[in-house]
């Protein structure tokens, strides 16, 4: 089956814990009634690096702030499973179809 990696980008901090609280239940009953088709569900990372031919420096304009690897049939499949996804109350989503080499 199909992986693909979804990222996420451009989040804006909760306007209360209220709302952060809130955020996170909705990703919660997200991940859980998901679970089967996200094979590696929260993996968050640390500052970005852009390297080119002039070196490395800090950041980019969109930011990877995590990524999530992931299952389906097919890429319309993917797409409605993270057009689904909480994040999207905070920031937006990339998905990617992970290709085999060989």
């Amino acid at each position: 089956m199909p992986r693909y990696i979804m990222t996420y980008h451009n989040a804006k901090p909760p306007a209360s814990p209220e709302e952060g609280q809130a955020m996170m239940k909705k990703w919660q009953e997200w991940m859980a009634t998901n679970s089967i088709a996200l094979l590696e569900p929260q993996n968050p990372v640390g500052k970005t690096w852009t390297i080119d031919g002039d070196g490395a420096r800090e950041g980019t304009p969109h930011p990877m702030m995590g990524y999530t690897v992931l299952e389906a049939d097919n890429l319309d499949a993917a797409l409605e499973l993270v057009k689904s996804c909480p994040f999207l109350d905070m920031g937006t989503l990339e998905v990617s179809e992970i290709k085999e080499m060989g």
